[in-house]
């Protein structure tokens, strides 16, 4: 098991409509963030939408904001503590 050594890692949970769920993707790739995407739906409407999942150091985390704020793409960001943070098992995929 490998855990991170990082004292203040927050999760950052990144709600983006679709369309526009891929420029906030490219963008974050391009910007050396990693990410887990998932399918999500939700609100009155039930309209379709993606989440990204991403963990980072605390100093990052106004960079990821402003990186967000600077696309032409709606989302919604959510920066949650994330007490602990642990890699376990073998990876799943190496995408």
């Amino acid at each position: 098991m490998e855990e991170t050594t990082e004292s203040a890692i927050k999760l950052v949970m990144i709600i983006a409509d679709i369309p526009g769920d891929e420029l906030i993707l490219r963008a974050l790739l391009e910007a050396q963030f990693r990410l887990t995407a998932l399918p999500s739906a939700g609100g009155f409407t039930r309209q379709e939408s993606k989440t990204y999942l991403c963990a980072v150091p605390e100093s990052t985390i106004e960079d990821l904001l402003s990186l967000l704020r600077g696309l032409p793409a709606p989302a919604l960001a959510l920066v949650l503590s994330a007490e602990r943070f642990e890699r376990v098992g073998e990876a799943v995929s190496t995408r």
